[in-house]
């Protein structure tokens, strides 16, 4: 199916000013919007996810949803396969050469 999430992503942080991104909503967007949030990570620098318990740095949420999203994809079996997610991984695999 076709998922918006990646675009929504691109645009929010396309904007010069991200302090008027809305982090919490933007890390609500589906895993597959992590690799443009990824791409942008040096635009996030700083600036705190939003959440009413604890103050977290954006790149550490980020962090966190990397690392949910690989648990997620280790428990997967061949038949949960899907295009989007190897896509994702590709990336990220990209990312670490």
């Amino acid at each position: 199916s076709f998922s918006w999430d990646p675009y929504i992503a691109e645009f929010n942080l396309s904007n010069p000013d991200v302090s008027k991104v809305d982090l919490k909503f933007l890390f609500n967007l589906s895993d597959d919007a992590l690799p443009v949030i990824d791409k942008h990570k040096n635009k996030l620098r700083g600036y705190y996810y939003p959440d009413f318990r604890t103050q977290i740095y954006s790149l550490d949420e980020l962090e966190q949803r990397k690392i949910k999203f690989f648990e997620k994809q280790g428990r997967y079996t061949w038949l949960s396969w899907n295009l989007e997610d190897s896509k994702i991984n590709r990336y990220f695999e990209e990312q670490k050469e």
